[in-house]
């Protein structure tokens, strides 16, 4: 149960989606945090309709801002680690090479684009709920997006599918976009998938909030700065001060919470400025309501876990406006927006990125799938760099390569790639899991896990294979679980040379005990015919 907890959580995107929030303390939905808890994150997407096709754009707001970039092959079989409640892996042949910036590790696409101009980007989501076991077999969300990007190249056989695999230990939802400029933004609600396309997306943008939410909003207009209030806790200070779900609290005594993080604005002036027992004023907007009225409220104690006792609101789960309001300037911007060339639509793709980025930026991402072309900036190094599908090797024949997302001179980065390293690997999910601190994973795990999935085959000469990959598939099927496999691997690997000398000395134990034994039977012998 350990390795089956560990493991499964290793990749699960909320260690490597682009906005996630500290874990809310009470459920509920969009981007939410609980009060004693806040966040820098924002991740922001969106398609620009460029003529025949869209340019796609992608914020990575995460103060964790390592992160490593991916050329994945094309005709590699690929095993998920996990069954379905049948017992059965996902597997498949990889269709499409790929280019993709990850978090974490190898294999786990934060974003990505691949050969045919699918493109596709994480953003966390509170009100994600996973779909129940069923006999679908599971992938945790970063594999997922990976899955993706291996085997479609429309957003038609994206959400097909769903009925295929089923997404596990996921907080996060997805806008993917293709070649043609169809998109659709993918979520889990109520452990079920909901999609948004066509007429149901007139908007290409997604940031933390659900997609009717933030769509909702920006029709209504009117768009409000601050804080808004999703639960509280019943019976609860916060609840009998007036404060209730739907409200927003705009302002804390004179202080208007119209920065870029109203969440960590709020946090920040009760924790300089006031102490436990002290009543607070806070302007609040109710639901429905057009003027914000004053709610006096007293502060309570709270004990952090280092043994600080620090002035809290109480239970009560808030969200950033942000989130709300970027999604707002995104449909701006994309109103705004009239089809132009190539040269400034990834110009006018980035300044968007600029418009909504948190202060935690990671590095702003556009994709321009006509062309196949993808283009990056990062907080390591403004440089606007790209790199050129035309120049890259695809085949699974030749060695898988990797670049740090921070390196490179302004312009073409393509021929900075380095071949693929076990241990640059290992280091940079090492240095990832220190830094987040939530979840602790060993190197020892992490060495194994990445074993695993570096010894995926390519399948390139296998005319079987190439000819009909799902009766091959169908047909070799995985002996063991591919986590015992991997173990027992790896195991092999760390003992070489040492499991040859191991066998030696116990064939020669064998040997000596058979010897042994036939010169006790020619004792007994000799002793038998003394006797006689």
């Amino acid at each position: 149960m350990k390795w089956k907890f560990l493991l499964t959580f290793l990749f699960a995107s909320l260690m490597i989606s682009g906005s996630h929030s500290a874990a809310a303390r009470l459920s509920a939905p969009s981007d939410i945090h609980s009060y004693d808890l806040m966040t820098h994150q924002a991740c922001s997407s969106f398609c620009l309709d460029n003529g025949d096709h869209c340019v796609f754009g992608a914020n990575q707001d995460n103060q964790i801002d390592i992160g490593l970039i991916f050329v994945n092959k094309r005709n590699v079989l690929k095993t998920a680690w996990d069954p379905s409640s049948t017992g059965e892996f996902a597997r498949w042949i990889s269709r499409y090479g790929s280019v993709t910036v990850v978090h974490a590790g190898y294999q786990m696409a934060w974003a990505g684009l691949n050969e045919a101009g699918l493109m596709i980007s994480t953003m966390a989501l509170g009100a994600t709920q996973n779909p129940p076991p069923d006999e679908r077999p599971p992938l945790a969300s970063s594999f997922w997006a990976q899955y993706q990007l291996d085997n479609h190249s429309t957003i038609e056989e994206v959400i097909a599918s769903d009925s295929l695999v089923r997404i596990n230990d996921t907080v996060d939802h997805y806008l993917v976009c293709d070649r043609e400029g169809d998109c659709v933004t993918i979520e889990f609600l109520e452990g079920k998938m909901v999609a948004h396309t066509g007429e149901s997306l007139p908007l290409k943008a997604l940031t933390n909030s659900t997609y009717q939410e933030a769509l909702d909003y920006w029709q209504e207009g009117g768009w409000i700065r601050g804080v808004r209030v999703h639960q509280v806790e019943p019976d609860s200070p916060v609840e009998k001060a007036g404060i209730k779900p739907g409200d927003w609290i705009v302002a804390i005594g004179e202080v208007k919470l119209d920065g870029d993080d109203p969440v960590a604005m709020l946090i920040s002036e009760i924790n300089s400025n006031y102490a436990v027992g002290d009543e607070v004023r806070y302007s609040v907007l109710h639901q429905g309501e057009q003027e914000p009225v004053t709610v006096t409220l007293k502060l309570k104690s709270y004990i952090t876990e280092e043994g600080e006792e620090i002035p809290v609101m109480g239970r009560i789960a808030l969200s950033s406006g942000n989130s709300l309001y970027r999604y707002a300037t995104l449909a701006e911007r994309l109103e705004a927006y009239e089809p132009t060339n190539s040269e400034q639509a990834i110009t006018y793709a980035f300044d968007t990125l600029a418009e909504v980025a948190g202060i935690s930026n990671a590095w702003q991402i556009v994709f321009d799938p006509a062309n196949l072309v993808l283009y990056l900036r990062s907080n390591g190094n403004s440089a606007i760099r790209y790199i050129d599908f035309s120049q890259l090797d695809f085949s699974c024949q030749t060695p898988v390569k990797m670049l740090d997302v921070h390196t490179g001179e302004p312009g073409a980065i393509h021929g900075k790639f380095d071949l693929y390293s076990h241990q640059a690997s290992l280091a940079h999910a090492t240095e990832f899991f220190d830094l987040y601190e939530r979840i602790e994973i060993s190197p020892l795990l992490l060495d194994i896990l990445l074993s695993g999935l570096e010894r995926f085959p390519c399948m390139e000469n296998n005319q079987a294979a190439m000819g009909d990959p799902v009766r091959y598939l169908d047909e070799h099927r995985p002996l063991i679980p591919p986590r015992i496999e991997w173990i027992f691997i790896w195991i092999v690997q760390q003992l070489w040379p040492v499991w040859i000398l191991l066998i030696v000395v116990l064939f020669r134990l064998v040997l000596s005990r058979r010897s042994g034994s036939k010169r006790d039977k020619k004792k007994e012998s000799k002793l038998q015919l003394h006797e006689n």
